[in-house]
């Protein structure tokens, strides 16, 4: 999305809400798609989100060229979701459609470590949790192997410690079982990913998600916090 029309919005002490839709009638060489509000993060306020944005974000967030403006536009929405303006379902969605995409570490790790894990423990309904949290560990598997965040270990170490907390169905967890008994990760077909390596913090986080489901024997626990004692 290219900015196209920006427009000086001020609050006031006396007016609740301000709307911004009259700032930009008459004509224009190109639709509007959207409305990035608070452009350049220099407000204070309750922002909203209107339809027409959402539905542009939907496919078109990771098109928004400056990365403060994407970033801006997940926390307004977070934000939303918290005062109950925006269902959460809706955001999770923007996320995940739009997050393989995204080239900002700074935004890849806010999003995996803080804003979908609330969104999946506080806001979704427990029957869809298990679903969005299997997506989002697909979704953690496939920027790994995507390669573009291979120059970043710690961006790296983040999408695998997502994965091992997203993970939630037998297979996945399977996956994560045979990640600490290979020493490796790999994907479902068995290839390893590159730039994800298993270190000691790394094997302790896959024990604590082992010894946290039942899709694991207990004797196979067992044995993997042996082998754990062992390395500490």
């Amino acid at each position: 999305m290219q900015v196209i029309d920006v427009h000086r919005v001020e609050t006031s002490d006396s007016v609740a809400e301000i709307s911004i839709a009259d700032k930009f009638v008459g004509p224009q060489n190109k639709r509007i798609h959207a409305f990035l509000i608070n452009y350049g993060c220099h407000g204070y306020g309750k922002f909203q989100v209107d339809p027409m944005t959402l539905t542009a974000l939907e496919t078109g967030l990771h098109k928004v060229k400056d990365s403060r403006e994407r970033k801006n536009l997940m926390n307004v929405m977070y934000d939303l979701i918290k005062s109950g303006s925006l269902p959460a379902a809706h955001v999770l969605r923007i996320i995940i459609n739009n997050l393989e995409h995204e080239t900002a570490v700074d935004i890849l790790q806010d999003t995996f470590r803080f804003i979908v894990p609330c969104i999946l423990s506080k806001f979704l309904h427990e029957e869809v949790n298990e679903a969005r949290s299997s997506e989002m560990f697909n979704l953690s598997l496939k920027i790994m192997t995507s390669g573009r965040f291979n120059e970043f270990p710690a961006a790296m170490e983040m999408l695998l410690s997502s994965a091992i907390g997203f993970a939630t169905t037998q297979d996945e967890i399977t996956l994560v079982y045979k990640w600490f008994t290979l020493g490796k990760i790999t994907n479902a077909k068995g290839k390893a990913i590159e730039g994800a390596d298993i270190n000691v913090k790394v094997r302790h986080t896959l024990i604590r998600k082992m010894f946290g489901t039942t899709h694991i024997p207990q004797e196979q626990k067992k044995e993997c916090f042996a082998q754990l004692a062992k390395m500490d």
